[in-house]
């Protein structure tokens, strides 16, 4: 099969589930995958990644395309577009790849005024997120919350990450699966699989996060762990959109390179999952959690809808205080035994969840 897939992030940037599920899908089909346009507007306004053409191939079946960005204005602008013109020349370049593909997938909603008027097209829409929610731009929020019922109502399947999204969806409409997210398989890969507690037993104690760093972060729980003893250190590793911690016991990482993702999981004794408490809270399957147990560490996390799922495997708090008392608690390992920590492996990899995802394509 040819897919088109309308990607919500960049490839080359933190590895997450639309490159893992396009990397996969790309063994035994296709794969055109369109990153967000850059606007000349942002790239003026922001600076950044350049607004020019950009493609390469990241495999003989994985053609990575970023399009010229010289005349689409900012994508919130389409809220105000109502002759659809922002989207002209974005549907100028990919029109012979639309014409030529068997499927349109469909990774963020925003794309939707582009398929919009397409028609004898099998289409699917990968709901990872409340995208409504999770951007601060009032008109890109306008945006997606006239346009994602319409990609809801247009889609042919429709996948999704979380429990709550999957009842909501499900309650309206057919062909709709809860396909959760998963780790990468190869985050095992020279780390050693610990399967007794071997927790630093030394006056430091490091707590560590994996993940952008943006406004859903909970900065109150982090300092709620830092003054909670005076040897809790928090590290902190990824792409930080927020005002830093000015604390001589947190250390901020930035941007790793995705294959020593698991390196620094290794190092930490806790791994963390602290989010707000608030209305994105209950729709994020957090990847991190897998990759936290993929490596056999005790996972701290915010109680939630999809944090519970996880069950004993990881402790979680619903408020300060009991998140204060667990960062002072010597944690159990996930997995005391192998054949225990095997079935979660093969059951959690993206190869996993892409099997389920091209079942339900072949049906």
């Amino acid at each position: 099969m040819k897919i088109l897939y309308f990607a919500p992030i960049a490839y080359n940037g933190l590895k997450q589930r639309p490159q893992h599920i396009a990397e996969l899908l790309s063994f035994n089909n296709e794969i055109w995958y369109i990153e967000p346009t850059i606007s000349i507007m942002k790239y003026l306004l922001k600076g950044g990644r350049n607004y020019k053409l950009e493609q390469y191939d990241q495999n003989p079946n994985l053609h990575i395309i970023k399009l010229d960005g010289r005349f689409t204005a900012h994508i919130s602008l389409q809220y105000l577009d109502f002759l659809n013109l922002n989207i002209l020349s974005e549907y100028l370049q990919l029109r012979r790849l639309i014409n030529e593909c068997d499927i349109i997938w469909v990774g963020y909603s925003g794309w939707y005024n582009l398929i919009s008027k397409l028609k004898n097209k099998k289409i699917i829409y990968d709901k990872m997120d409340d995208d409504a929610n999770l951007t601060l731009n009032k008109l890109l929020k306008r945006l997606i919350l006239k346009v994602e019922p319409k990609l809801i109502k247009k889609a042919d399947i429709i996948f999704v990450t979380a429990i709550k999204f999957y009842q909501e969806i499900s309650s309206k409409r057919d062909n709709v699966y809860y396909i959760p997210n998963a780790f990468n398989k190869n985050i095992e890969v020279n780390n050693n699989i610990l399967f007794e507690n071997n927790t630093n037993t030394s006056e430091k104690k490091v707590f560590g996060y994996i993940g952008t760093l943006a406004h859903w972060f909970d900065i109150k729980a982090i300092n709620t762990i830092l003054e909670a003893d005076i040897t809790h250190y928090v590290y902190l590793v990824g792409p930080c959109q927020i005002a830093k911690i000015n604390h001589e016991r947190v250390k901020y990482f930035g941007v790793v390179d995705k294959t020593e993702i698991g390196k620094y999981i290794n190092f930490f004794d806790i791994c963390l999952f602290p989010f707000l408490n608030n209305k994105l809270l209950n729709t994020i399957d957090p990847v991190k959690i897998y990759e936290y147990l993929a490596l056999n560490k005790p996972v701290i996390a915010i109680n939630s809808i999809e944090t519970n799922k996880f069950g004993q495997l990881i402790h979680t708090y619903r408020d300060y205080n009991e998140l204060r008392k667990l960062s002072k608690t010597k944690l159990d390992l996930p997995f005391n035994f192998k054949s225990d920590y095997d079935k979660f492996f093969v059951e959690n990899t993206w190869e996993k969840r892409v099997n389920d995802i091209l079942k339900i394509l072949d049906k």
